[in-house]
This record gives structure tokens, C-alpha cells and sequence, in this order.
């Protein structure tokens, strides 16, 4: 009996990144001059593109059902590539034999989005439209979006939409805006994190692109219902709006004026819906403070966590954003931080010394409430920063180490000592403040940098 043939051994030699990159550097650059070993030629608005049809197939849905089905004659090399751009595919050209891709400019990143995605290149066309955003301003930001909602690229959508609605202000006033359907401004005009000063650059945002095509005025008493009139000055309801010609014919648009003009009558303001008086408000970074006095950024999107710079004064408590500067308020001083300058500059003096004293934001001021003088004793005055200090209506208790927060033009206080059982609310439209009975003592909280813990704290608006 025959002896069994010795088990051959087998090895296996991986390619590595190296032999990958240097193959296709060679085939890319011999691709050029177009030897005769490449079987087909693509035409795109004159220019030569040389291949084999194989390489094409591999990568390209698009050329895998051409020279599979389609392609009638074998023997033909050349193909005309209708609708593509010459910049376009030779971007696809390079990513195809290459080793890698340079992309020059917003034209050239959406020309070479537009020819992959004609050729079914899925993964090329997300690595070109996560690039796209780099290039994203308020310039093209409605292009992207409207190319991210044609061709499906959900990624490229949301940095579009998250773009816009944070720059609101700014692109409004460019070319693209007016050009928009009814549809993608009205889901803009639904959205709470609009970045706008005020409730009438939505009005009149609205009333541009209404004016810009008569035909739209038929939108206008469904874009109203986006808007929160209740939120526009008073006098501007009543001289304005009101007298409106186009308002005052439409019953619908009549109804939204005057259930807004309600909202300044204190016994009428509870017949206005909720919805239609919060105002809008970006978070566009939360701030924190570790035991060495170093402040961070962090981004509320990802959670990044950036070192921005050192804490100018010697107690360690609470600090506010506002318009790309941050604002530092202890112990009679008021310290400016410039962001885009990166330098600390002296504020204007609070009224007071107060030390402990609770922080809170809006979209333009900055509330000092409580806190302790000079002598430690406990204070329940609130302090108003828009620029110049304004004093409001006291609380009723005295709190030193509180919490406030700012929400929907109410400045709420909770906690601290003595009164760490008491909640108090201040309706800064009527100056009435109000309070809950007392519950469960509250101890103040701050927020913990992942570094170590903070000992300030403070959002950015």
C-alpha cells in the first residue's frame, strides 16, 4: 500500500499598507501616458481618462453593468461619459488608481460628489461629504443641504441643518436664502436653536422671502403660525403688523397678531400657548472649571474638551458667555474674556462686592443673584448685565451659594443657604415673582469637568 503524499505546508504573505500604496502609485502614473495595455478610454468634455475595464468594473457599479450588459462592441476603447464634469471625474480617477484624492473647493468637493455618487461609489461619496463640511459657510450652506436631501447623505444634512440654524442671522441675507423652498424654511422656522438676537429677525427673514415671489403670499398665514409673535415688541405688534394690509385680509393672520398682542396683557397672557413664547436660543458651549484654575470648553455636540485659559480672579465660582466673550463676576470685579483675542480686559464694576453668587444667562444678559458682602451676610439682590448693571426687583430670601438659571424670559433661584427649601421665579416681562412651597433641602451643584472636578461653571449662549 501506498504510503500518503506528504501534507504540503501552506503559507500566507499579507500585502501590506506599503505594497497597496506602491502598486498604486505605479499603475497610476503608467495610467497617464496611456500604454496599450489599457482597454478603454473615457471621454468627459473632451478630456482622456485611460483604464482597463476591469479596474472600472471593480469599484464602479455604474461601469460593472456598462461592460457587462451594455457595452454592444468589445473591441471599443472609447467611452462618453455624458453629464460628468472634467474636474469631477478626475478627482474619481485619482481615487480610483491612486493612492489619494485632493479636492480643491467647494465647486470641485460637489462636482466630484455628484459624478461618484452617478457611478454608485457609496464609500467615496461619504468621505467626499464628510469633507464638504469643511467647506460649509453661509454662503453655500443651503446648496449643501439642498444636494444632502437630493442624493440621501444624512450625515452631510445634519451638519447642514445644525449649520444654518446656528447661523441663522448670517444666512438669511445671502442669495441662496431667497431661492428655498416653502417647505425647508418652514421646518427652519419650527426649530428652537435659531441663532438670532431676536424674534423679529425670524419675522423678517420670513417677510423676505415672502416678497421676493408674489406668488408666495399664499404660504404667509402657515409661515405666521411658525413665528412667535408673542415675542415681538409690543408697539411693533400694534404699528406694524396690525396695520399690515396683508395681515389685516387674512383672518388667520389677524387671529395670530392679536393672540400675540394678548401676551402683553398680564391677565391674558395664560390664554397664550406656551410654545409660542419660548425663545430661541443656541447652546453653543458649556464651560467648566477644574482645582487648578484652568478653564475648558466643551463642546455639547461631541463633548471635546478644549483648554481655553486661566482664571483671572482668586475665588472660584461661577462664569457666563455671551457674542464670543466670557464674563467673570466675584467680589466687585468684572473680568472680559475676548475669545477670538484670546486676552483678559477689566468689565464695568457690579453695583456691589458679592462673593458666592449665583450666575445665569440669556441670550444678551447675565444675572448675578445672592451671594454674601463684604461682612458675609447674606444678600437677596439680582443684578442685570446687558451691557451696563441694572438692578431688579430683590428676592424674597436671602441665599448665598444658590443655583439660578434663565428659561423663557423667567429667572428662576433655587436652593442655597440659609433658604436651601425655597424656589423663586422672577417673570422679567412683569417684574411679579412667585415661589413654590418649600420641599427637600437642595444643596447648590455644579458641573464636573472630565479632568477633575470643577469648581465653576457656566453655558455660553
Amino acid at each position: 500500500m501506498a504510503s500518503a503524499a506528504p501534507r504540503k505546508k501552506t503559507i500566507v504573505i499579507e500585502k501590506d499598507l506599503d505594497d497597496h500604496i506602491g502598486l498604486a502609485k505605479d499603475i497610476s502614473a503608467s495610467f497617464k501616458t496611456g500604454p496599450s495595455w489599457c482597454d478603454v478610454i473615457i471621454l468627459v468634455q473632451g478630456t482622456k481618462f485611460y483604464s482597463c475595464k476591469g479596474i472600472l468594473a471593480s469599484v464602479s457599479p455604474y461601469f460593472r453593468q456598462l461592460f457587462t450588459t451594455d457595452f454592444k462592441d468589445v473591441s471599443e476603447r472609447e467611452i462618453r461619459l455624458e453629464g460628468s464634469s472634467k474636474v469631477g471625474f478626475n478627482s474619481v480617477w485619482d481615487y480610483i488608481h491612486g493612492t489619494q484624492v485632493a479636492v480643491e473647493g467647494e465647486e470641485e468637493a460637489i462636482a466630484t460628489l455628484l459624478d461618484a455618487h452617478f457611478l454608485g461609489m457609496k464609500r467615496f461619496c461619504k468621505r467626499i461629504s464628510t469633507t464638504m463640511k469643511t467647506f460649509m459657510d453661509s454662503e453655500n450652506a443651503f446648496r449643501i443641504l439642498k444636494i444632502a436631501e437630493e442624493y440621501g447623505y444624512q450625515d452631510l444634512r445634519e451638519a447642514a441643518v445644525e449649520f444654518i440654524s446656528g447661523s441663522f442671522s448670517k444666512v438669511v441675507g445671502t442669495s441662496e436664502f431667497i431661492s428655498i423652498s416653502f417647505e425647508t424654511l418652514s421646518s427652519f422656522l419650527n426649530r428652537d436653536d435659531l441663532g438670532v438676537s431676536s424674534e423679529k429677525e425670524v419675522y423678517d427673514a420670513a417677510r423676505k422671502w415672502l416678497h421676493h415671489d408674489s406668488s408666495r403670499k399664499r404660504h404667509l398665514p402657515d409661515l405666521l403660525d411658525k413665528i412667535r409673535l408673542p415675542l415681538l415688541p409690543y408697539e411693533y405688534l400694534k404699528s406694524v403688523l396690525l396695520k399690515d394690509p396683508i395681515m389685516y385680509g387674512d383672518a388667520r393672520c389677524l387671529g395670530a397678531i392679536t393672540d400675540a398682542r394678548d401676551y402683553h396683557v398680564p391677565e391674558l397672557r395664560h390664554t397664550v400657548p406656551k410654545e409660542k413664547t419660548r425663545h430661541r436660543t443656541t447652546l453653543d458651549s458649556i464651560w467648566s472649571m477644574n482645582f487648578d484654575g484652568k478653564i475648558y470648553r466643551m463642546n455639547p455636540h461631541n463633548w471635546e474638551l478644549d483648554e481655553i485659559t486661566d482664571y483671572p480672579l482668586s475665588v472660584y465660582y461661577a462664569f457666563a458667555g455671551i457674542d464670543r466673550k466670557m464674563y467673570v463676576t466675584e467680589e466687585g470685579h468684572m473680568k472680559m474674556f475676548d475669545l477670538e483675542k484670546r486676552e483678559w480686559k477689566e468689565g464695568p464694576k457690579p453695583p456691589e462686592y458679592l462673593k458666592c453668587a449665583a450666575t445665569a444667562v440669556s441670550s444678551g444678559s447675565i444675572f448675578i443673584c445672592g451671594g454674601s458682602n463684604q461682612k458675609n451676610k447674606v444678600q437677596k439682590s439680582v443684578f442685570r448685565f446687558s451691557g451696563e448693571w441694572i438692578r431688579l426687583s430683590d428676592m424674597k430670601y436671602e441665599r448665598s451659594s444658590l443655583g439660578a438659571c434663565y428659561e423663557d424670559s423667567c429667572l428662576h433661584v433655587i436652593g442655597g443657604m440659609p433658604n436651601s427649601d425655597k424656589h423663586e421665579r422672577l417673570d422679567l416681562r412683569t417684574s411679579r415673582r412667585t415661589g413654590s412651597p418649600p420641599g427637600r433641602k437642595i444643596q447648590p451643584c455644579r458641573l464636573t469637568s472630565p479632568r477633575s472636578p470643577s469648581l465653576g461653571w457656566g453655558i455660553s449662549k
